[in-house]
């Protein structure tokens, strides 16, 4: 391997990094690689490690969801985007292969990194209690939870207590007077579910087969106060603040989606 302030390059066909993050962070938005010259992966793996030391693998070459042609648009240096994940994670694990040399300077180098930046939310911790509550499923089969404001989920905690638990489950999540939409979900141990979704007034649950009246759901995130989103409101230049449940989702993503960049 060799590496200097241009990046670092592998003269192996598979070589890997990790990356410390320093933090706890559980919603990651996108990842971005910018390569050195034409140095590209064929495949690549992106694993997430939790507090207990036990990676995931979270995405791969099949989420690359953006190609550029680099800044000359001749196809070096170019970057790619990756969709992002939802999963409590402290460390970032990448392997890539490449099947064949494609650095026309030395010809000896098989992929090389400029740049490696993870996006995430800022300031998402599963430490802060949102919402604890026993509602009642109603005729539906259905739950709903009202997050007393608006806030970005890391996850959701269900008790079944002494009922079997349901066939199967469906979050759906709306804000303000908008209509719910179902969001896709990734379970954990312990029946905790992390959310794909960015911000939400109120959840709805659809246990499908579900015998019991009610259940524990304890919801876990960041909670936006209304006086955060009105200033957020004003930065944004977003008009109509009386209007404030629609355009939160948009406030809140202007000013909290923060960058941690590895150059």
């Amino acid at each position: 391997n060799d590496g200097d302030d241009d990046g670092s390059r592998s003269d192996d066909d598979r070589s890997s990094f990790k990356i410390d993050l320093e933090d706890v962070y559980y919603k990651f938005t996108e990842v971005k690689f910018q390569w050195w010259y034409r140095c590209t992966p064929d495949t690549i793996k992106i694993y997430a490690r939790d507090r207990e030391g036990h990676y995931t693998k979270v995405a791969t070459e099949d989420d690359v969801i953006k190609k550029d042609n680099g800044p000359d648009g001749d196809g070096k240096d170019a970057w790619w985007t990756l969709r992002g994940w939802n999963q409590e994670t402290t460390k970032i694990k990448v392997e890539v292969y490449a099947k064949e040399k494609k650095d026309k300077y030395y010809n000896k180098f098989y992929v090389g990194i400029r740049k490696f930046q993870p996006y995430a939310v800022i300031g998402i911790s599963a430490k802060e209690e949102i919402s604890k509550s026993s509602p009642s499923v109603n005729r539906n089969k259905e739950v709903e939870v009202d997050l007393d404001g608006i806030a970005v989920i890391s996850k959701v905690g269900l008790d079944w207590g002494s009922k079997r638990k349901p066939k199967s489950l469906t979050f759906l999540t709306k804000s303000g007077s908008e209509a719910y939409k179902e969001v896709k979900f990734t379970s954990s141990k312990d029946d905790e579910y992390m959310l794909d979704q960015e911000a939400a007034s109120d959840l709805k649950i659809v246990l499908t087969g579900y015998t019991g009246s009610s259940v524990r759901v304890t919801v876990t995130g960041k909670r936006f106060s209304t006086q955060e989103i009105m200033k957020l409101m004003v930065k944004s230049m977003i008009p109509n603040p009386r209007g404030l449940l629609p355009y939160a989702k948009t406030a809140i993503y202007q000013e909290f989606v923060n960058k941690i960049c590895y150059e």
